[in-house]
């Protein structure tokens, strides 16, 4: 029950930021707000930042990073499911320089039995987009995560534009398919990369305090790590309190 998102959904969600997009050349760029939303299928509910129900549980946590998790088991056709959208800006420099940004990151996918799990990374500005997922599945969705499955932890690099606004859409899923379970989470980090001078920063939407403008100090990457370390902790905790499955 792996979902990608679709070059209509990443239309869409490009127009969801299009405000500051569409922004006139002598308006400063403008941030869209900071969105997130969960869902636990199992029981019809829904949140913004956190939902259970038997048999699934999601959550978007944003202090003191922001992580995604999602958990499935106990029974069939279970499902949860966790997002976030915000915008993010390259500033310093000339306008229009390209910019190699860095989205540090660990990402966990796990199944037993039929489950399923994935997690997902699509960032894009208004005339480009690329991704970068990851699947744990026995069904024949999970060829599309290019990245394979199970674990991924270090640096994406993608191309920003200093002066233009971007967007980073985050999704985990994870469902029992027939009668399995499934996890899944994203803890995100982005840096401007070779820039030893500072001559950028990195802005992103209110609330999200997953940046730093130039390569990260070591206290920066000591506090990631922490972070990367909790995130794991918490998957084998809930891996632990899975059913077994025959």
């Amino acid at each position: 029950m792996n979902r990608l998102v679709t070059s209509g959904a990443l239309m869409a969600l490009l127009m969801g930021f299009g405000a500051a997009g569409q922004a006139q050349a002598s308006d400063p760029p403008v941030l869209g707000a900071y969105t997130t939303s969960v869902e636990c299928d199992a029981g019809n509910v829904t949140g913004v930042s956190a939902c259970s129900a038997v048999g699934s549980a999601a959550s978007v946590k944003t202090t003191p990073f922001v992580l995604l998790s999602a958990t499935a088991s106990a029974g069939e056709g279970n499902f949860a499911d966790a997002t976030a959208d915000y915008d993010f800006l390259v500033s310093g420099g000339t306008a229009g320089d390209v910019v190699t940004v860095g989205f540090t990151t660990l990402m966990e996918t796990d199944l037993t039995g039929g489950g399923s799990s994935h997690a997902q990374v699509v960032w894009f500005d208004s005339v480009k987009s690329s991704g970068f997922s990851i699947c744990s599945s026995p069904l024949p969705e999970a060829t599309a995560c290019a990245h394979g499955g199970g674990i991924f932890s270090g640096t994406i690099d993608f191309s920003a534009v200093s002066g233009e606004v971007g967007h980073i859409h985050l999704d985990v899923d994870a469902g029992t398919g027939f009668g399995g379970s499934g996890t899944a989470s994203l803890d995100p980090f982005m840096f401007v990369e070779n820039d030893p001078n500072g001559i950028y920063s990195l802005q992103l939407s209110d609330g999200v305090p997953n940046a730093v403008g130039g390569v990260p100090e070591a206290s920066t990457w000591a506090l990631m790590l922490v972070g990367f370390g909790l995130a794991g902790a918490s998957l084998r905790r809930r891996r632990a309190g899975l059913p077994a499955t025959s």
